[in-house]
């Protein structure tokens, strides 16, 4: 046994507790980071409770998110909440596109949604057929965004 209590070396365990540290560090500047975009964002009238609302429904799967909204449309309605004709049109959304247009617009804002939130370039369609070639286009929009809050937050 060492000074440790058991047979893990100093090294080892000041190696882990350095790794620590650094890791939470980063974390403290990626939170304060984040404030300050978040500050930004509601000074320009985002109301951010809402969008953190549409951000999680948007990262969901399409079958999940049409699920989500058709259910909270009915509880809305349910709890006599006003809901207006632009809600009511999710009760007909249907998971098969009507035509190539809606499927190209599907697909592009799948895409730009993971390029605006960073995530890697990992097409769902095939990319030399017109779904894809949206999903891509619009991506790198979305990426090209991403990138340009990173450069503007210094990271």
């Amino acid at each position: 046994m060492n000074e440790i209590g058991h047979n893990l070396p100093p090294e080892t365990f000041h190696t882990h507790v350095a790794a620590m540290a650094k890791a939470r560090a980063n974390s403290r500047l990626a939170k304060a980071s984040e404030k300050k975009v978040r500050q930004r964002a509601k000074a320009d009238g985002i109301i951010l409770k809402d969008l953190d609302r549409a951000l999680v429904i948007a990262d969901m799967p399409r079958e999940d998110q049409t699920e989500t909204l058709n259910n909270m449309t009915s509880y809305l309605r349910m709890l006599r909440v006003p809901v207006g004709a632009q809600l009511s049109l999710l009760e007909v959304i249907e998971e098969d596109a009507a035509s190539e247009e809606d499927a190209k617009a599907k697909a592009a804002a799948q895409g730009f949604l993971a390029g605006v939130s960073g995530k890697s370039e990992n097409c769902p369609y095939e990319p030399n057929q017109a779904v894809g070639m949206a999903w891509l286009d619009a991506y790198r929009d979305g990426r090209a965004k991403y990138d340009a809050a990173s450069v503007d937050d210094g990271e």
